[in-house]
């Protein structure tokens, strides 16, 4: 077997991923989501995204979590997503009762050619869509 042959048949690693560098992402944009993808959102607030043509959108899944519980912040080209809980369970056999506590968060960089101004959010069935138009450019009519 030659090593061309041996070279296409040998299993991607997770890190020649990190190579696999989208056009219109930077370096850290990239890292980030490898790592994301790799290893879990870190604090518990998966975060998928997509970068269409015209629209870049972050979906993230908040199973039983009420609109009034979460918050976003955008700051520059950062958007915070936070998730403040608290739940009351009263446990009438026992005539006790308990609260319990959550507090998630998540910080995204954004891209650069976003109309950050323009964005949208909803919150629909336990997911979050967070949608952010895209910059277009000047088109140029060749001669």
């Amino acid at each position: 077997m030659s090593s061309k042959e041996n070279k296409e048949i040998r299993r991607r690693s997770m890190f020649d991923q990190l190579f696999d560098i989208h056009p219109n992402r930077s370096l850290l944009d990239t890292m980030d989501q490898f790592f994301t993808d790799a290893f879990g959102a870190g604090g518990g607030l998966p975060v998928s995204r997509q970068d269409g043509k015209s629209h870049y959108t972050i979906e993230v899944a908040l199973p039983g979590v009420s609109k009034e519980e979460i918050d976003l912040e955008l700051m520059d080209d950062t958007l915070r997503i936070t998730v403040d809980r608290q739940e009351s369970v009263i446990n009438d056999t026992a005539k006790t009762m308990s609260e319990n506590k959550s507090y998630l968060e998540r910080t995204i960089r954004l891209p650069e050619n976003l109309v950050l101004r323009e964005m949208k959010a909803r919150y629909d069935n336990g997911v979050l869509k967070v949608r952010f138009p895209k910059r277009r450019g000047k088109k140029v009519d060749i001669e």
